[in-house]
């Protein structure tokens, strides 16, 4: 007896799905980074204290502004980055990164975003499965965005 095809999604489906996102994973942006280079970079200069270098790889307030048909206060953007970066040098030991998904975002001028974009998902993996959870409860995972200067963290979805 043959199930009905109802019951699953072809395999092909499957696969694309695989395929884009271990694609997507593994993107090169413009500056020859990768999402996980540019994440692991992050991470670690967060984690040391060096904000200088942390900061280059989060989206800049005009940046921003770009994206989101939301009005933005610069001078708040800037500080709530500066936490957020501070933050990380009392995080712990250096965690793994995992690529949880990457996601083509489509415009939708009358929405939150002014143009189309491509978002990751970055979720730190701690040596102690308790920090890890810690973390998820109290932070959340890493959002990247795509720009044309290479990916950059966003503090917003």
């Amino acid at each position: 007896m043959t199930r009905p095809s109802s019951r699953r999604p072809p395999i092909a489906v499957f696969l694309a799905i695989f395929t884009l996102t271990l694609a997507a994973s593994a993107a090169w942006a413009k500056d020859g980074h990768s999402l996980r280079d540019t994440a692991k970079q992050l991470v670690t200069a967060g984690f040391a204290g060096d904000l200088a270098a942390a900061k280059k790889l989060t989206l800049t307030p005009d940046q921003m502004s770009a994206l989101s048909t939301r009005e933005l206060d610069k001078a708040k953007y800037e500080k709530e980055v500066d936490e957020h970066l501070k933050d990380l040098k009392h995080a712990g030991p250096l965690p793994e990164l995992r690529i949880e998904e990457v996601v083509y975002l489509p415009a939708a001028p009358t929405g939150k975003r002014k143009k189309e974009m491509v978002l990751a998902v970055v979720k730190p993996i701690f040596p102690d499965a308790d920090q890890t959870e810690r973390w998820q409860i109290v932070r959340g995972p890493f959002y990247f965005i795509q720009t044309d200067e290479g990916w950059r963290l966003s503090l917003k979805k």
